[in-house]
């Protein structure tokens, strides 16, 4: 029976076709082209790569089979033997591509052969800047936590052109050091020799600016070639999310619990507002306990001071916090 459900997918893909333009476009295509789809990448194998219509928020070859073909939708395997190997090795699990593709075999997944692979933005799931702006900075910080873990993470970051072409940078991380790939063959100033690179770095560091902006550095990088970025204090230190509840701890005490929204609201403003400085340049005692907004997505730490200022990134906030 669950073959049949399977066929009965895949023949509802032949028939309709995927959204696409293929014209290397940032925005996501409206057009329909049955030899394209758009879709996820979720699994590797043989010089195969899988795509599939939904997003796998499991970022691992791992998960079992049965469990990711649940999970989904329509799905095809793509040989990728006609595709330039710097694409193929720039791929990402989780990323959002568009296929270009032969005749498909019918079968679940369905299989067929690739002759063109293009990146697509993806709105919910990539770290999106475009001129200083900033879009879905809650995924930098699930990334982060995961690095801080030494669990195997993906994020994917688009970064537009002062002409507003986008330049993919694919930051896949293994447990130990960063692969990172960048893309820019949808930059029209781009150098003919300067399309896609790879290279690898072994720390992620950050840092306060003058400007109040946390600065990421990708460091120990075995090119020359470095990736660096720049967010705003007031934007990171608290990502937007939905914020269910508040916790600070000191010793093996709850000084405060609360799911209280203006409680929880009046506090985020409190640190998105307060002064921030590094602790590279100031001595500072150790905190008393910790202070963490529990999230929809991440829960977000901050080393607590009985002063009611806080740490995080390496920053100092004069917050003033207060426990009622």
């Amino acid at each position: 029976m669950k073959y049949v459900i399977y066929l009965v997918m895949l023949f509802a893909l032949v028939a309709c076709g995927t959204a696409s333009n293929g014209n290397g476009s940032d925005e996501t295509p409206t057009s329909t082209d049955q030899n394209q789809m758009i879709g996820y990448v979720s699994k590797f194998e043989n010089n195969r790569v899988l795509v599939t219509e939904n997003y796998i928020a499991s970022q691992t070859e791992e998960i079992p089979i049965e469990e990711l073909y649940e999970q989904a939708g329509n799905a095809i395997f793509f040989n990728l033997e006609n595709i330039d190997k710097e694409v193929r090795d720039s791929l990402a699990i989780g990323e959002k591509i568009t296929v270009t593709h032969g005749p498909i075999a019918e079968s679940y997944p369905a299989q067929s052969s690739a002759t063109d692979i293009a990146r697509v933005k993806d709105s919910d799931h990539d770290l999106i800047e475009t001129h200083g702006e900033y879009e879905n900075l809650i995924h930098l910080e699930t990334f982060r936590q995961a690095v801080q873990n030494q669990q195997v993470s993906h994020l994917r970051l688009i970064r537009h052109t002062t002409e507003g072409d986008p330049i993919y940078y694919n930051i896949s991380y293994d447990g130990n050091e960063f692969n990172i790939s960048r893309d820019s063959r949808k930059d029209s100033y781009a150098g003919s020799g300067d399309i896609m690179n790879g290279f690898t770095c072994k720390q992620l560091e950050n840092s306060l600016t003058e400007e109040n902006n946390i600065r990421f550095d990708f460091t120990s990088c075995d090119q020359q070639e470095k990736l660096s970025f720049e967010v705003p204090y007031v934007e990171i230190m608290v990502p937007k999310q939905t914020y269910q509840s508040l916790e600070i701890i000191v010793g093996d005490q709850k000084i405060l619990e609360s799911d209280d929204k203006e409680k929880i609201n009046k506090v985020i403003e409190k640190i998105r507002t307060g002064t921030p400085k590094s602790v590279m340049i100031m001595t500072k005692m150790a905190p008393a306990g910790e202070l963490v907004l529990k999230g929809e997505q991440a829960n977000i730490r901050f080393d607590f001071y009985k002063d009611g200022n806080l740490i995080r990134y390496n920053t100092f906030i004069e917050a003033g916090i207060t426990v009622d």
